[in-house]
């Protein structure tokens, strides 16, 4: 599928999806968390498929400060204009390819390497060390659950979208990652709506 077949695609199955207000854009609305602020003011107000591009320029990594209901409705602005302008891709695409990749192996690298590091390094009492891998695996938890969270919520036109593009990314970009991450993307999830 060429980018303007996908931009088609995506536009049309995302065309009803409803505004989550100007207070649902990002997860963390107290004030406090100032990537959160700009985001949601930089946004706010903009349907999906209008957001001006000096907006898309400047926030790229937005999509990861997002409330699930602002990842659902702002997801299709950035697969668009990823798919409309190719010289934005290295930063945009990982940004957009590591949100919608089931996290569950890269953080069992993670916990390795912090227990090597244990391992070789000063040595922690047992029981300090089977605190780590405790809140490792609560951490991983946690964001294995985010990610379905989030996921779950796509209709079944959204995420056949989101599929098309994940192929159309592996196909196009996957030089970009390390380790092929939009083929994980649709190997651990994404699959589902072939």
């Amino acid at each position: 599928m060429n980018p303007t077949e996908l931009i088609a695609e995506i536009t049309a199955a995302f065309k009803d999806e409803p505004y989550p207000g100007d207070d649902n854009i990002v997860y963390d609305n107290t004030g406090v968390h100032l990537e959160c602020i700009e985001i949601r003011d930089a946004f706010k107000g903009h349907l999906w498929h209008q957001v001006p591009d000096d907006v898309l320029s400047t926030k790229r990594t937005g999509l990861s400060f997002m409330s699930k209901e602002g990842f659902k409705y702002y997801l299709p602005t950035f697969m668009c204009s990823l798919l409309r302008d190719s010289s934005v891709v290295d930063e945009g695409i990982s940004m957009v390819v590591l949100l919608l990749k089931l996290p569950t192996e890269v953080d069992i690298a993670v916990v390795a390497e912090k227990i090597q590091r244990f391992d070789v390094g000063d040595k922690l009492p047992a029981i300090e060390l089977n605190e780590f891998l405790q809140n490792q695996l609560a951490r991983t938890n946690t964001e294995i659950n985010s990610f379905i969270d989030k996921a779950r919520q796509f209709t079944q036109a959204q995420g056949q979208a989101i599929y098309h593009f994940l192929i159309h990314t592996r196909d196009e970009w996957g030089d970009a990652f390390l380790s092929n991450e939009a083929d994980l993307a649709i190997q651990r999830y994404w699959f589902q709506f072939a």
